[in-house]
């Protein structure tokens, strides 16, 4: 990454408040990869997004995302939106 880009995702990172990926987001994400393989689909190479998935379950968020297709098998736990 150029050293502009790291700046400046720095300075957008400072104006958000994190959100963590806790034990509720674990069990979430559990949950999660136990449905995605059930269905057939591969966990392997969709573990981030699922992580990303289990946290706006945990919190009882929507999930807003630009590659709906990357969270297929979700939706029964978290809604996805497309921007």
């Amino acid at each position: 990454m150029s050293s502009r880009r790291q700046f400046r995702l720095q300075q957008v990172e400072s104006l958000y408040d994190p959100i963590v990926f806790d034990a509720a987001a674990a069990r979430c994400y559990g949950q999660l990869v136990a449905t995605v393989a059930v269905s057939g689909r591969s966990v392997g190479s969709r573990m981030a997004d699922l992580m990303v998935a289990a946290t706006a379950m945990a919190q009882g968020y929507d999930l807003f995302t630009r590659n709906p297709g990357d969270f297929e098998g979700t939706e029964a736990y978290v809604t996805v939106i497309t921007i």
